[in-house]
């Protein structure tokens, strides 16, 4: 059977975060796109590689990543992995619907507070949604957690809502 290209996506936990040593190896030995979520501690690898079929892949994958964070001396617990063809990933990257993703500036708005009051939300209510992602614009967060959040939240007794205030 000839070889197919195959996406995988390996979802580890209790991963410290790794150094920049430690991601340029990574990186290097699997070409890997990696993402690390210091909230959560989970470490995302995706990367391509060829087998004949499936289950081939499904066990070439496991056995690559287990082999790469070992060489780098990362523990892990394997959470998930996903192997499909490389045709079907790209696929559902065109057909993907887009993420609603919103910052600190659009949840200020729509919370009618301040930027800074947002920051505070994020770092002490316990139920402030979790960031999607850290870029270096700041945290980023799904329009959809912040509008069950926005829903649920019990604003403080204090100063009033200023609607379409911007910090």
């Amino acid at each position: 059977m000839p070889a197919v290209q195959w996406e995988a996506t390996l979802t580890a936990a209790g991963v410290p975060e790794p150094t920049e040593e430690q991601y340029d190896h990574i990186h290097s030995t699997l070409e890997a796109s990696t993402i690390y979520d210091t909230a959560t501690g989970l470490y995302t690898l995706t990367w391509d590689l060829e087998a004949s079929t499936l289950v081939k892949a499904l066990n070439a994958a496991m056995a690559m990543a287990a082999k790469v964070l070992k060489e780098v001396e990362l523990p892990f617990v394997a959470e998930g992995l996903t192997v499909r063809t490389v045709a079907c990933a790209e696929l559902e990257a065109v057909q993907a619907p887009r993420l609603a993703l919103v910052g600190h500036k659009e949840i200020a708005e729509q919370l009618g507070v301040s930027r800074p009051r947002v920051g505070k939300l994020a770092e002490t209510h316990p139920d402030f949604p979790r960031p999607a992602a850290r870029l270096a614009a700041g945290p980023v967060y799904t329009q959809q957690s912040v509008d069950r959040f926005a829903r649920a939240w019990d604003r403080s007794p204090g100063r009033r809502a200023v609607m379409g205030r911007v910090g």
